[in-house]
């Protein structure tokens, strides 16, 4: 069973989640929340799997949320949910340990997805999104191709959520040869960090990264 957390300031916003997702057999919407500062309380005393995450909210916003929820428990993973396509915004929630990043336009079944795909270490990221955080004039389909078998090992990790430490203990290597690993692949797929390396990844279709 998948235990969710809705978190979004709007009640009608939270009302049509939960007539979404209360019949679905595998998940327990386990809370809601209508502030960051919500999320925050509720994350410790419900302990979700999963939390939808809107980003514009009063008191506290989804970006200073999900960093204080990612700090104190990493193995959660946060959905965006939210009605904004601004890239800065979704690169800074990202960065923060979000793990998808959905639009409110998005389908009822991408939602849905997105909650069970997130269980399997699949990041979903919308299209759209995904082509504005990506803006390269040079040619990207074929940098990955220059990366070595390590090197495509540690990116996989990279899209599935896992930390540097995770990885260094995944592949029984240092956590300094991780970080040099993971300079390498960024300089090779021109990319300025982790998060760019994953729209990398879902842009070119690499390891099944969902969109949908």
């Amino acid at each position: 069973m998948i235990r969710l957390l809705i978190v979004d300031d709007h009640e009608m916003i939270r009302l049509g989640l939960k007539s979404l997702l209360q019949n679905e057999p595998k998940i327990q919407i386990v809370g809601e929340a209508n502030s960051g500062y919500e999320a925050i309380q509720y994350t410790k005393t419900t302990n979700p799997d999963v939390i939808l995450m809107d980003v514009k909210m009063a008191q506290l916003d989804g970006i200073q949320a999900t960093k204080s929820i990612m700090e104190a428990h990493p193995q959660v993973k946060i959905i965006v949910l939210t009605s904004y396509e601004n890239s800065e915004q979704a690169r800074r929630i990202l960065d923060a340990g979000a793990f998808s990043y959905l639009l409110k336009t998005s389908n009822p079944e991408k939602i849905i997805s997105a909650i069970y795909q997130s269980m399997n270490q699949q990041a979903v990221i919308d299209e759209t999104i995904a082509g504005k955080l990506l803006t390269h004039s040079n040619d990207l389909h074929s940098l990955h191709h220059s990366l070595t078998s390590r090197e495509l090992d540690i990116l996989k990790a990279i899209t599935q959520g896992k930390s540097n430490q995770q990885i260094a203990i995944e592949f029984h290597i240092s956590l300094a040869t991780v970080k040099y690993h993971i300079s390498n692949l960024l300089s090779k797929l021109q990319v300025k960090d982790r998060t760019q390396a994953v729209i990398y990844a879902y842009h070119h279709g690499l390891f099944q990264l969902q969109n949908e």
